[in-house]
């Protein structure tokens, strides 16, 4: 049981801060990516889109008003089965600008399926992938095509950022502590060499190096960066390519979002099992450490608590104590979101209660994907 014990917690500390400052570590070695303005690159911007006709022409006016207008070459609309007013809108608005091309799937069959209809459509030498909701700052496309000024880079990830629509719960506010901790992990993986995945909301890549999504399929996010790796090509980041959301007041969106996010992960896995070999995948220690490495925390949490209830001499028993005051705050922390207080009396155990949420995400996508329910998640 001492065995357990401290391999599950020596495993907690290693996802969570060992390797988040060992890649720190090493980014401190940067590698030099030559950024600079391209003139002679092309990009189309290609969006998926079901029920969007609330915001589409929001967005493609934003797309419109980059300041890399000269560089879009199409702004490409794939409409997954919508039943609103989505292909209406698109269809108007390609009347006033050419670069518009709307496209429709006559069935539902998911965001993959409308990503391969896109890039099959797609003439253009850098592909800028979008989601409908976010709005990109000006700067945004020409900050990404700017990183492929360097040869070795496939693809570009940029900077999603959270907007707090006013006085919101102070769980928000922990929820974008938790997205800047692993914004900044990202960034030093970029530095160091390569992420190993991207922000679906924005990020760009080389059309040549587009592999066809299996359809359905979870992540586009997960699958398209992966496949730049495996092919010894880097992802960089771009901290100025800047796309903006607002903060979720609750968690259950973000919850949600992330039982998608984990159980793309596995799906991944399960379709690519290579990305785990480090003779396939060059970067396999920051895949496993970081994205891999997380789904197993909370069996690590669960061993170690466990573990300890059967050695209580004096030092284990205060750690069994320290245990049980630990996930006692996240539960405060839950039922201070369930009162929808605006204002945290601890805020430590809000700040606990969205980590162990975000754990309890890692359980629930491995069940997901398990029973297939990953198919039905276009809407989480």
């Amino acid at each position: 049981m001492y065995s357990v014990f401290w391999l599950s917690i020596v495993f907690i500390l290693y996802t969570y801060i060992l390797y988040p400052l060992l890649i720190f570590i090493l980014s401190k070695n940067k590698i030099k990516t030559h950024c600079s303005q391209n003139t002679a690159l092309t990009a189309a911007v290609v969006i998926v889109v079901h029920n969007e006709a609330h915001q589409i022409e929001k967005k493609i006016n934003n797309i419109q008003a980059q300041d890399a207008n000269w560089a879009i070459k199409q702004i490409i609309i794939v409409s997954d089965a919508s039943t609103d007013q989505t292909d209406i809108i698109v269809k108007a608005l390609q009347k006033k600008d050419p670069r518009i091309e709307g496209y429709v799937l006559s069935q539902q069959s998911g965001k993959a399926a409308g990503i391969n209809l896109g890039m099959s459509k797609v003439n253009a030498d850098i592909v800028v992938f979008a989601d409908a909701r976010q709005e990109f700052e000006t700067t945004a496309i020409s900050n990404l095509l700017c990183g492929f000024a360097d040869e070795s880079v496939a693809a570009v990830a940029g900077e999603l950022r959270f907007r707090e629509p006013g006085e919101v719960a102070h769980v928000a506010q922990s929820i974008g502590l938790y997205w800047k901790y692993e914004t900044w992990i990202r960034a030093c993986e970029s530095d160091f060499y390569s992420l190993t995945g991207a922000p679906g909301a924005i990020y760009a890549i080389r059309r040549d190096y587009f592999v066809p999504l299996p359809e359905p399929l979870i992540l586009d996010d997960v699958w398209i960066p992966m496949h730049i790796v495996l092919a010894k090509k880097r992802v960089i980041y771009c901290p100025n390519a800047i796309a903006w959301d607002y903060s979720q007041e609750k968690s259950d969106k973000e919850f949600k979002r992330k039982v998608r996010t984990l159980a793309g992960n596995i799906e991944f896995v399960a379709l690519q099992p290579k990305a785990i070999l480090p003779s396939a995948n060059p970067f396999w220690w920051m895949f496993v450490s970081h994205k891999l490495f997380r789904m197993v925390v909370p069996y690590a949490f669960m061993l170690a608590l466990l573990s300890n209830v059967f050695i209580l001499d004096s030092f284990y028993a205060g750690v069994l104590f320290l245990q049980v005051v630990f996930y006692f705050l996240g539960y405060l922390g839950s039922l201070n979101e369930a009162q929808h207080a605006k204002k945290s009396t601890c805020k430590l155990c809000t700040v606990i209660y969205v980590f162990l949420m975000m754990n309890q995400a890692a359980v629930y996508g491995l069940v997901f994907y398990l029973k297939g329910k990953h198919n039905k998640l276009w809407n989480a």
